[in-house]
Order: structure tokens, then sequence, then C-alpha cells
């Protein structure tokens, strides 16, 4: 059967990949509750329709993030989330994702885990490209990847700055996953390429970031990063209304909201709760980009209508990569940018300026009646 919805992909890559490489990209911190708590947060909000608007055409095109696309208005709000090594998922890696989003529209951000190399990439890539920059305790690491990234023409860096220390992701201890044995395996039948076995109850990835990354973050190594480059800095990881506030005195250009795809802290609010709140502090001026649990256009036309710019997918793409490479991702953001297009005009929405929370019911006590 071939695949109509994000599930449907998510079985199908399920079926294709190791198992130990399947947890890598499904699993979340802890028991999984934040991951859940995702996608309940977006069941949660409904949408009401609007009719008889004369909506013949919609315009799914994203004009807000023209700023961190060197000035070009994206064909679609959809980006592809930053996330590691893509070529777990299927031999042409990264390239495969960036010819898929290239086909669709859809801005990509680079990971700094990537198995391509930066230059690589932009150099085949007809749209603008963002780089994705995780700070390491060896700012002369930092200095070189952030010129790396600006000479190669990436349009806006993506810090993040909510992986102070991995998260407690359980399926990874179980496995004794390490990403230097399984990179360039693509499926259950491969072989990986260490020979030394697991070390169950480890984390070679965990042990990685207490290893390499900065553990002590703060508004100061905000400054630096900004003060290293030309191109527009995404705070990556924002979800307190406080932070934003505060991030507006950084003169930060863009923010990132999300909790990490569940990844990092279980119990932890999911950004879709928080976006509405932060949008307020924040004012009209601020781009925001939100991401977690996003699975169908309907998904991503509640964030545009709760106050985002612009929704980030990061499994979804990784599951249509695992299925079938650039062509499976491809399809995937085509089903959603479709669906996208198919909600909008089910709820009156010529194009993204129609969208705001008259279309919204939310079990919220916050927002109860304050669209009708």
């Amino acid at each position: 059967m071939e695949p109509v919805c994000i599930e449907d992909w998510e079985e199908l890559a399920r079926r294709r990949l190791a198992p130990e490489i399947y947890d890598f990209i499904a699993g979340g911190a802890g028991l999984e509750r934040s991951l859940q708590e995702n996608i309940r947060a977006l069941e949660r909000v409904k949408l009401i329709s609007r009719v008889l608007r004369g909506v013949s055409d919609v315009d799914t095109s994203a004009p807000r993030l023209s700023p961190l696309q060197s000035a070009r208005t994206p064909a679609t709000p959809l980006i592809v989330a930053p996330s590691a090594h893509h070529q777990l998922a299927h031999p042409d890696g990264e390239r495969a994702t960036l010819a898929a989003a290239n086909q669709c529209g859809a801005p990509l951000i680079v990971s700094t885990m990537s198995d391509t190399p930066l230059e690589t990439l932009c150099q085949h890539s007809t749209e603008p490209v963002m780089f994705q920059l995780y700070l390491y305790k060896d700012r002369g690491r930092n200095r070189d990847m952030i010129q790396q990234a600006q000479d190669a023409g990436c349009s806006a860096l993506a810090l993040t700055v909510d992986a102070p220390r991995m998260g407690a992701r359980l399926r990874d201890r179980r496995n004794g996953f390490d990403v230097k044995r399984y990179q360039k395996r693509a499926d259950r039948f491969g072989e990986p390429l260490s020979s030394e076995p697991p070390v169950l109850g480890q984390s070679g990835v965990a042990a990685f970031v207490a290893e390499q990354l900065e553990p002590a973050l703060s508004w100061a190594d905000v400054d630096w990063v900004k003060n290293q480059t030309r191109m527009p800095l995404i705070l990556k990881g924002v979800l307190h209304p406080q932070d934003a506030e505060i991030a507006l005195e950084h003169d930060v250009d863009a923010l990132y909201l999300s909790n990490h795809g569940g990844r990092q802290l279980d119990h932890h609010v999911s950004a879709i709760d928080m976006l509405p709140s932060i949008r307020r502090r924040v004012g009209e001026s601020m781009p925001l980009i939100v991401d977690g649990g996003i699975r169908s256009g309907a998904d991503i036309l509640k964030a545009l209508a709760l106050g985002a710019d612009a929704v980030g997918v990061g499994r979804p793409a990784l599951w249509g990569l695992a299925s079938a490479g650039a062509q499976g991702v491809a399809a995937v953001l085509r089903q959603l940018i479709d669906d996208l297009a198919l909600s909008m005009h089910l709820c009156g929405c010529a194009s993204l300026a129609d969208i705001n929370q008259e279309i919204i019911w939310t079990e919220h006590p916050s927002y109860q009646g304050e669209t009708l």
C-alpha cells in the first residue's frame, strides 16, 4: 500500500530500519511523556472553519521567513528541522533530504551532526540553506564552523540552546547505541562498521555530548555567537516567555520554539502550548518557528493560527528518507503541503495572511470564547 499519511511512512520506516536505529530516531526522554504530549497538545486544538469566503486558490508562500532566506520568499511555511546523521536512515543521507526539500520549496536547516559536508550541500542546493549550531567547549571549533557556514552561503544560523546535557534517552541506553557503530548502515540486514559489541546501559551519543558540548550556556554565549557572524541568528529551544523577552534584548533575529522533539526533558511542556504566550510577549515583529508533533497539514494550520510563522518537521522527513530516499522525503513533504492547502481552503483562508485565531478553538481556559 502506498503511504498516504505520516503514520504510514513511520510504519514503513520501522520495518526497514534496524531496530536500534529506529529507536534512536523515534525515541524521546525518560518514559517519553513529552513525546506523547507534543501530539496531544495539537489534538487539543480544534479548527473552526469559516465559510462563504470566496476562496478558489490557496497561496502557501511564507513572506515572513524572507529575512531568514536571503530575502527569498519560501514556497511554504514548512521547514525541514535539523536532525543528526541522515545516513543512519539512508546511504544518500542529507543529500537526499536536501534534494527533496529543494523540490518542494521547503527550507532545510542542516544539523551540526550532518554526515555530509556543509559546503557540499550548499553547492548542490537551489534554495537557501540554514545551519544549526551546537556550542562546543572548544570555541575555536565553533568559530571555524560559523565561518564555514557563512562562507558556504548559509542564509541563517540556528543556535540550539536546550541541550547543555543530553536528556535521558532510555531506548539508546537499553540498546547501547553508538552512532559510530551504525553510520552508513541503512537496514536491518547491514553489518555494523565496528566489531566492538554495544555497551548496554550506556549511550555513545550522551557520552559525546558530555565530552564535547558546553554545559553552562548563557546569554553571554548568545552574544558571542552573534558577534561572530553576519548571518541572522535564530535561537532554537526557547519555551519560556521570559526567555523570549530576553532574546529581544539580545537582538536575536528569530525564535525557534521547541522541546527538542521530546528528547531532552520528560514532562516537558509542548512548544505549541507555549506559542500563544510567547507571541504576545514578543509582538508581531519577531519571526517564530515551532516544532513538535507536526503530523498533518491541519497541524501546520493550527500552529500558524496560534502565532507561528513556520513549522519544523523532523521525524516525518526521516521516515520518508528511510522508506524511499529522496523520493520518500519529497512525498512526505508534498503530502504535508497539500494537506495544508486543503485545510486552509476548508477553513476559508486564501493565504497565510488570512490565518488567525478566528479559526481556532482550544480547551485551554485562556482561549475559550476568544475567537467567537
